[in-house]
């Protein structure tokens, strides 16, 4: 391929420590099961410096969404009040298009998409891009002191198997990383809750 990774863990940045133990363990869950189906090193992108105050590492997280094959998202209501989860989102479905296109699929209800919703709260309000997803996880249950194994393992395999897809067509889709753009505010506008907050993203942001 190469791809750096199997997939891109993106999620919005809380100050609750309750939500922080709860995004920890189920990214330590997901890279320990694909451990165990691939022989990727680091097989999930988790960018912890999103619980620090003022962090800002936006080239690095968005060169990994690039070099990663699919994007875990764990969502949660305000997820898309957050400009640069929109971001994200948004620049991972169109890599999503593209890179379906190798496998002559479209993202609109194919069986091999690369966007996992894992929705751990506001499932009776969901917006109609992670409604619609057909892999979306429930995991309204979870708490800070479990996770559930079952769905996990499960999304680990269809991560994994997504990855052997594009292994066995032989193309380096992770190619061309520098020159990816990103979406602009025009593009990320329909999914942000909050249109004025874009403004964060342009000419910069801040969580």
């Amino acid at each position: 391929m190469p791809l750096k990774y199997a997939c891109f863990l993106s999620y919005r940045g809380t100050s609750s420590d309750y939500y922080k133990a709860i995004v920890h363990q189920v990214y330590e869950r997901l890279t320990d099961e694909l451990k165990i189906l691939m022989e990727l090193e680091k097989p999930v992108f988790y960018d912890w410096t999103r619980f620090q105050p003022g962090a800002k590492n936006e080239n690095d997280s968005i060169r990994a969404l690039y070099e990663s094959l699919c994007m875990v998202v764990l969502f949660i209501p305000r997820y898309f009040k957050n400009p640069h989860c929109a971001l994200e989102y948004k620049a991972m479905e169109r890599l999503e298009i593209d890179r379906l296109s190798y496998l002559s699929l479209s993202p609109n209800g194919s069986p091999q998409r690369l966007i996992f919703p894992v929705i751990l709260r506001g499932s009776e309000n969901l917006p109609e891009v992670i409604r619609q997803n057909p892999q979306s996880i429930y995991l309204d249950d979870l708490s800070s002191s479990r996770v559930e194994d079952s769905k996990l393992i499960k999304l680990a395999q269809q991560i994994a198997r997504r990855y052997e897809l594009f292994e066995d067509i032989s193309l380096d889709i992770a190619a061309g990383a520098d020159q990816f753009s990103l979406p602009t505010k025009e593009e990320i506008e329909d999914l942000l809750e909050d249109s004025q907050s874009a403004r964060q993203l342009f000419p910069g942001y801040r969580y």
